[in-house]
């Protein structure tokens, strides 16, 4: 059963991290699916989320697509 959450989005962008040589997967990532918003009066960024959170906005990720 595919669920519907962040991480099987092809909206959603994480990239892995090494720290000390080993690779660590991140748990969260952000949302591209509108433009950057603003998130303070200087800075604007995508939404941060979390890989099982899920919205009405979801589209499948294919094996194509990248990260």
């Amino acid at each position: 059963m595919d669920l519907a959450q962040c991480n099987t989005c092809k909206f959603y962008s994480t990239d892995d991290y090494e720290m000390d040589g080993i690779t660590y997967e991140r748990t969260f990532g952000v949302c591209r699916r509108f433009p950057p918003r603003r998130i303070d009066g200087t800075t604007s960024g995508f939404p941060i989320v979390e890989d099982d959170w899920w919205c009405g906005e979801h589209q499948k990720k294919f094996a194509t697509d990248d990260k």
